[in-house]
């Protein structure tokens, strides 16, 4: 996940054997001698990172060609949205929290901009 779904093994290879002389030549220096905890390392603070940063680019992958969440984020805020699964209704609900909240869409703007960006493949545009 540090490197995303299409890294090659060379480079998931090189990720894993620089975090390991990392790991050797400071790290366990630091945590070893008592002066840091693991996760008040760079190793680690580094490592989370970037694996945040691949979680939050790639979050929405599994959903955007599935027919069902495009149709379960028109059927937001409907009685028929309790009908689709769990995954699917809390990943619209906090798509649409976001959108309300950080970019200030009431409901039927956050739908909208929603279905344009999965029709028009916005993700598969930027990503």
């Amino acid at each position: 996940l540090f490197l995303g779904q299409n890294s090659t093994l060379t480079e998931r290879v090189k990720v894993r054997d620089d975090a390991l002389r990392k790991y050797v030549a400071r790290t366990i220096h630091d945590v070893g001698d008592g002066s840091k905890h693991i996760i008040e390392t760079q190793q680690f603070q580094e490592l989370l990172r970037m694996y945040n940063q691949n979680l939050k680019q790639n979050v929405l992958d599994p959903f955007v060609s599935n027919d069902n969440f495009r149709r379960a984020i028109k059927d937001f805020d409907t009685t028929g949205f309790k009908n689709y699964d769990y995954r699917i209704r809390k990943e619209v609900e906090f798509l649409m929290r976001n959108l309300k909240f950080k970019f200030g869409y009431n409901d039927e703007g956050a739908k909208a901009i929603c279905i344009y960006a999965i029709d028009n493949k916005l993700a598969d545009r930027y990503n």
